[in-house]
């Protein structure tokens, strides 16, 4: 008996030990558009060699930031082809809708005559009715963060950094949430995270970081999908 149980031990320390992690790849780039963004698609999935999931989160920027505003029409389109070039690298998309800001914080930085007499929140629900629409003509999963960050206070001083940007606890909020919409993934299996600079991690790391060990989603992704969170 004893014998039988030091054997079942010796073999799961061996799965364990030889079991890959998961693997999550890093593809924010600060300050993007939607449409910028679709057009980076094809490298950061080659980049991240042909991922089994693609986690598409876009529209900050198209909505609450007067350089890169996109109309929501604008984005619909161009969400629709970012989601096509994905389906056609056969991986799982899932697209991720953005939260409402903090917009007295997110106004000492925007001009109030930019938005063209619409409010910040009315242009997120905008911005996320585009998002749906684009991922129902492609059959793309959604990923409500934008209630889930709603049902958790919302965009306060815990949650985000500067109205906009998260913190490591509304990160890991994130993480949660997209990790609970994931399908089931093999080990070996690779997670594209796509985005602007909520996935790049701004607030929880520098513009030019280059670490991996940081609190952006993407890393806390990774480290729920490993069991470390």
């Amino acid at each position: 008996m004893r014998s039988q149980l030091f054997l079942m031990a010796v073999v799961l320390a061996t799965s364990t030990a030889t079991m890959r992690a998961a693997e999550v790849c890093n593809a924010g780039f600060p300050g993007e558009n939607s449409a910028q963004i679709l057009q980076r698609t094809p490298k950061a999935l080659a980049d991240c060699g042909t991922p089994a999931a693609v986690v598409l989160f876009v529209g900050m920027n198209d909505a609450v930031n007067e350089k890169r505003f996109l109309t929501p029409k604008q984005t619909e389109e161009v969400v629709a082809q970012t989601l096509r070039l994905i389906a056609a690298a056969h991986a799982k998309a899932l697209v991720v809708t953005v939260h409402s800001p903090d917009e007295v914080r997110l106004m000492q930085r925007h001009s109030p005559e930019s938005f063209g007499g619409q409010t910040p929140a009315e242009r997120i629900d905008a911005t996320n009715a585009a998002l749906r629409l684009a991922a129902k003509q492609v059959g793309a999963d959604i990923v409500d963060f934008h209630a889930a960050l709603a049902k958790a206070g919302g965009p306060s001083t815990s949650m985000s950094t500067d109205g906009v940007h998260l913190t490591p606890a509304g990160y890991n909020l994130l993480a949660k949430t997209v990790a609970a919409a994931l399908p089931r993934m093999a080990t070996h299996d690779k997670i594209l995270c796509l985005g602007d600079s909520l996935t790049f991690g701004i607030g929880v790391r520098a513009v030019d970081a280059t670490d991996v060990g940081s609190d952006s989603y993407p890393q806390q992704l990774k480290a729920i999908l490993d069991g470390a969170l």
